[in-house]
């Protein structure tokens, strides 16, 4: 379930063959690459999350 969030954001390209979905090892050698790279670094994306840390901070 992964490897297809991961190909619907954009961040690992997946390979059609017989109707089936692989990945091939340059393409996971690619994506630790730029994982390595903090490439994918962001904020938090549960923006209720984000709240709670930033009043914890606050105080």
């Amino acid at each position: 379930m992964s490897a297809w969030r991961y190909q619907k954001r954009g961040w690992l390209q997946t390979h059609l063959i017989a109707n089936r979905r692989y990945i091939l090892a340059a393409d996971v050698a690619e994506f630790n690459r730029r994982l390595a790279s903090d490439e994918f670094a962001g904020g938090a994306s549960n923006l209720s999350i984000a709240r709670t840390v930033n009043a914890k901070t606050k105080n």
